[in-house]
């Protein structure tokens, strides 16, 4: 057996966030208009309500950064955007 899910600390990506969210996501990048303006955001962690270790959000941030341009979301069609900065 595989797992279903990859944990990012602090962001779990599960296998169905792939067919839903994500892949759609990559969808809409190749089938609007070269001149659309395309944004995606990494929503912060402002509905945290117990104290986090910044250093471990800040890698969580930066590693769905990472899962977002691995599955292929092209940076030079789409802006992807820290929702928090």
């Amino acid at each position: 057996a595989f797992p279903t899910s990859v944990r990012l600390y602090p962001v779990l990506i599960q296998l169905g966030n792939y067919p839903g969210a994500l892949s759609n996501s990559v969808k809409v990048q190749k089938t609007t208009e070269p001149t659309d303006t395309l944004l995606f955001s990494i929503v912060g962690w402002l509905a945290l309500t117990l104290p986090q270790d910044p250093a471990t959000l800040r890698s969580g941030r930066d590693d769905m950064l990472a899962t977002l341009l691995a599955i292929g979301l092209d940076p030079e069609r789409s802006i992807v955007f820290h929702q928090d900065r």
